[in-house]
């Protein structure tokens, strides 16, 4: 029994130790013949072949089965740490001073929190293969059917968070090597994969069990099972990466830098360099993901990305000096581009960034007009953000003085609105 373990865990070490071991994908072929839609990592699979290895000592062996499954779960248990590492090497590659911010921000409890609470997360759980296994959902692991006015709000709450938690003019650390997100896609589905054998491996011992070692083999099924809530811990932290890495993104592409919106002449034919480079790696990024990840991952990570760039766009006039028909061109040429993106992504058009378009060309109209209009119909955007409006309009047109004016008609607007509520 120990020479057999020598040679499996020395078959293990190969696996994981290569240097391609958490980049190279099992093979077209093997794929299908696992019936899985994406492939894992060839290295997870030979471990599984090793872990089947000590599963066919189980059998053939039924004198030494408890030693057999202690050397099975410390086999299981090391690989646990391995993985755990090879994600720390794939969000880490550099210095510890340049920390990604989509890493912080999952550390940060108050946002992992949030996103688990939401329902798009909580459908994503209900439908993995665990539950092929009979694995019983906790209430927590389902989530209802939402309405489109609550998948509108659910983004814009996330979106809000997420600008709130930016650092004042700090640096948005971001992925740049599509490798490293290929590879946490990949290391995504095998983790995933990996919890649904461990739990095939404790079901399988249960029939082990015998009247002399129903307690033995009861801790070891129980082991088994909390080794298979890591790697789906695991796998749960590279997909809620991912989906904020994608986040990260449009903040370091949008925000302004050096608060130099509006103080250079530019065409409005074109849209801004950085926006036709974001444009290009949120195709870039899909393109990457769609060969490692399941689509309904993918529609995680992209669901509700308007919303986001929507609120971000919004939020640069802020750092505006002036406003004339030119920049505002220029902005919703930004948009129409980066709806586009979103559309040949999501295959349907993302009506949340006409949200954003809109209150652009609010910038076409007097302040005077923006009240009429918001006294005829409901008020779209916030009293913060017209407010924002009317003091960037009256500071291009040299109206300082009719700011504070503008501001109170505006109070007199949503104080009707909130009677009519």
């Amino acid at each position: 029994l120990s020479r057999e373990f020598a040679r499996i865990k020395k078959l293990v070490e190969g696996a994981t130790k290569s240097s391609d071991a958490w980049r190279t994908p099992t093979s077209p072929h093997v794929t299908a013949e696992l019936n899985l839609g994406r492939p894992l990592l060839k290295s997870t699979l030979q471990v599984s072949d090793a872990v089947r290895d000590l599963e066919v000592l189980l059998d053939t062996l039924p004198c030494h089965k408890p030693d057999a499954l202690e050397i099975l779960i410390k086999l299981i248990r090391n690989y646990t740490e391995t993985c755990g590492a090879a994600y720390r090497g794939i969000v880490h590659p550099g210095p510890e001073d340049k920390t990604l911010c989509s890493v912080s921000w999952l550390k940060d409890e108050d946002i992992s929190r949030f996103l688990k609470s939401l329902p798009n997360w909580l459908n994503l759980q209900s439908q993995k293969p665990l539950q092929r296994l009979g694995r019983p959902l906790k209430r927590e692991d389902t989530g209802e059917d939402e309405s489109p006015e609550e998948i509108r709000q659910r983004n814009i709450k996330e979106a809000e968070i997420l600008l709130g938690n930016l650092t004042e003019g700090g640096q948005h650390e971001i992925i740049s090597d599509l490798q490293q997100l290929k590879s946490l896609g990949l290391l995504q589905e095998s983790m995933e994969w990996f919890a649904w054998r461990m739990l095939q491996i404790a079901n399988k011992s249960k029939r082990y069990s015998n009247d002399t070692n129903a307690n033995l083999l009861s801790d070891y099924t129980k082991t088994l099972n909390d080794l298979s809530v890591e790697f789906e811990e695991l796998a749960n932290t590279c997909l809620l990466m991912l989906h904020l890495e994608v986040r990260v993104q449009c903040f370091h592409y949008l925000l302004p830098k050096n608060n130099n919106y509006g103080k250079t002449k530019m065409s409005s034919q074109d849209p801004d360099p950085r926006v036709l480079e974001l444009s290009r790696v949120l195709i870039s990024i899909d393109e990457a993901l769609n060969s490692s990840l399941q689509t309904r991952k993918i529609k995680y990570i992209f669901e509700g990305l308007g919303y986001l760039i929507s609120k971000i766009l919004m939020s640069t006039i802020k750092q505006m000096n002036k406003v004339d028909d030119v920049l505002i061109h220029k902005m919703c040429r930004n948009i129409f581009t980066l709806q586009q993106t979103l559309t040949n992504i999501t295959m349907a058009r993302d009506l949340s960034l006409d949200h954003a378009r809109n209150y652009f060309q609010l910038f076409f109209l007097s302040p005077e007009e923006i009240i009429n209009e918001m006294f005829e119909k409901r008020p779209d955007y916030s009293k913060v953000e017209i407010t924002a409006v009317f003091k960037l309009i009256c500071h291009s047109r040299g109206q300082h003085e009719d700011v504070q004016k503008y501001i109170q008609r505006l109070s007199d607007v949503f104080g009707s609105v909130e009677l009519t509520v």
